[in-house]
Parts: C-alpha cells; structure tokens; sequence
C-alpha cells in the first residue's frame, strides 16, 4: 500500500507530503531526519549532476536544518572503473570527508574479496553494519549487527542487511571464507531485541536487499519502523507503507538523494514528510570533498588518458534485453574463445560509452 501523497515540483526538488495519515495533535515532538544515498560507484559528476562532492552540498544544507542521519545503503567500492584499478580504496577519503553515519555493504563491496573489504572497512571513520554475513567457519559475525544512537531523548536502532546473492549468483571469490544467511532470519531477532533489551524507540533497517524482497521482509517481520532500501535502484517520489513499516530507496549514481523527516513523541511516529532531492548541475560543489574527489583523481590520469580502442557506436546497458554493449562484450566472447553462442546478463543499468565526435 503507498500512502496519499501530495507532490509538488519545485527547483527540481521533489516533496511528497504525506495527507492521509490521522495524526494525533502534537505537543512537543522531536523531528529527526534520515538522508540516504545508494548504489554509488563513482566518485565525479555524470553530465554535470550526482558526484560526492555536490552529493557533500546537499547533505551539509541538509544538516544545517536539524538533526540528520546521513545513511549510505551500499555498493560503492565497485564496480567502477578506478576501483578495477585500486580495489575501491580511492572512495575512502570521500566518505570520511561526507561524514557519513552509518553504511551498509552492498553485493559489491564483496567484489575484490574478504580480506580487501576488511581492509576498506578499517579505515572507514564510521560504522558498518550487516547482520547476515558471518565467518564460514566460525560462525561469528564479519560486522556489527546493530547500532543504537539517541537524541533529543529518542532511541533509534539501527540494524545493517547485505545481499544474499554474494553467496548465491555472484562469482566464488567474492563470498570465499563467509556465510550469508537469511535476511528475514537473520533481522527478526536483532528487532526483538532492540526493542526489549535496548528498549529503543525506533528500528531502521539500512538494507541491501531490494526494493521488492524489502517489502516482503517487511510484511514478515515485526516491529520495522523504517526500511532504507537499496540494490534495486529504485527511484521513488515517495515511500511505501508496508503495515507500520516504512520504505524508501533513492535510486543510483548520486543523481538523487532521499530524504525522510520522522516526528516522534513518547516513543511513537506521529508524523513524516519525504522529499526526493535531484542533485543537478546548478548545485555548487562542496570545496572540502571537491578537494578529496580532484586529489584522487590525479592518481589516476595517466592511466585514464591512455587510449584503448575507438567506437563509432554509443555503448550502452541501460536497457534489460539486447544492448550495443551487450553486443560488443558477447562478440568479445565468441571472438576470444571459439564458441557459437555468447551469452551476457540482461543488465537494466550502466553508464553509456559515448560515440567519439
């Protein structure tokens, strides 16, 4: 079920305001807010909108209204270009420099393996949470599961979820040495406990799941307030309301950050507001993260300004059946191993290579 929303364009900022919902009159409430970002593999701008460092703008205005968590729902690290180049390192000093609260590994912050995450995590200044990943032979979970922050008086507990598929459909190398259960298995517990032994107020799932297997984990678990969605790539102008549960997920590319505003009192929501933020182009850069983002790239120009091959056709995979890109990799396929048939994954997303002018 989506709540009655009323929504408004305005400066290409997208608000929905929730109308439908009998809230109780307020007498005094603590506001807090909830900023998210996903499925961002790339540090610099596409066409002049998304980059961390106008991604860093928007989030520090955001901020300087009111108390903010800023989330990152996962997969950063890669698949990008430069992190086939140094395993995701450079996107550290970014997310260190944004101030992020709390983040999520995604499926392909598995991608380089085990050993290089657990090295990226160390030198994160923040938490990283998931609740489904644990050692295959011991047992013992690879992160925290959860994390309770208060203010103003409110407890919120936060719970992290992965991707199950890394054990599942992705290639041997990225799960080697762990475990992922089952999410719905794996969070209904952590609910229950937050909610009897940190007698929290509020629990925010910060997931990796998918934007449709995170409704059907909400109508299986108990007690979610919030689900901060990701992996799916869903853009929604507004959440969806799953009994109590509420789901947001803010697309991809930074190209949009989502933003959620919960009024609490005595320990209940008693009223929300979203607003789905379009970072554009007349978005001016924050100088301290254009600064980390321009000292990374440095490392990298020499590499990015070899010439490696010349297209008279855009390349791309933004579509689910037959792409240009598709075509290029399957031939690349056919041509390298003598095979008759090639087959690739129906990707719905991708950056376009662009034709050569």
């Amino acid at each position: 079920m989506i709540f009655s929303i009323r929504t408004a364009l305005k400066s290409a900022v997208f608000t929905a305001a929730f109308t439908a919902m009998a809230f109780p009159a307020l007498a005094e409430t603590v506001t807090l807010r909830f900023v998210q970002t996903n499925d961002i593999d790339r540090m610099e701008e596409d066409d002049g909108r998304g980059g961390f460092a106008k991604l860093a703008a928007v989030v520090k205005r955001e901020r300087a209204e009111g108390q903010t968590f800023l989330v990152h729902s996962g997969d950063t690290l890669s698949p990008s270009l430069l992190s086939g180049i140094d395993k995701g390192a450079h996107q550290i000093d970014i997310l260190n420099q944004m101030g992020v609260d709390l983040f999520t590994p995604g499926n392909w912050e598995f991608g380089f393996g085990a050993e290089v995450l657990r090295q990226r995590v160390a030198a994160l200044t923040f938490p990283v949470l998931a609740c489904n990943v644990e050692d295959a032979t011991t047992a013992e979970l690879e992160f925290d599961a959860t994390l309770v922050k208060e203010t103003g008086g409110v407890r919120v507990g936060f719970i992290g979820l992965t991707s199950p598929i890394v054990g599942q459909t992705m290639p041997p190398s990225f799960g080697l040495g762990l475990r992922f259960t089952d999410p719905v298995d794996a969070v209904a517990p952590h609910v229950r406990r937050l909610r009897h032994d940190e007698r929290v107020d509020l629990v925010v799932l910060v997931s990796h799941f998918g934007f449709p297997q995170d409704v059907q984990l909400a109508r299986e678990v108990d007690g979610l307030d919030v689900i901060l969605s990701s992996h799916t790539h869903n853009l929604l102008t507004a959440p969806v309301r799953v009994g109590r549960t509420v789901l947001m997920q803010s697309g991809f590319g930074g190209a949009h950050l989502g933003r959620l505003d919960l009024d609490v009192q005595d320990g209940a929501i008693c009223g929300m507001r979203h607003r789905l933020i379009e970072v554009t182009e007349s978005i001016e850069p924050d100088p301290a993260t254009e600064d980390v983002v321009n000292h990374q790239q440095l490392a990298f120009r020499e590499q990015l300004s070899d010439v490696v091959g010349q297209t008279a056709t855009a390349l791309n995979r933004m579509t689910v059946l037959e792409t240009t890109m598709d075509n290029l990799i399957t031939d690349a396929y056919v041509d390298a191993t003598g095979a008759d048939v090639a087959l690739s994954h129906g990707w719905r997303y991708g950056r376009p290579f662009r034709q050569a002018m």
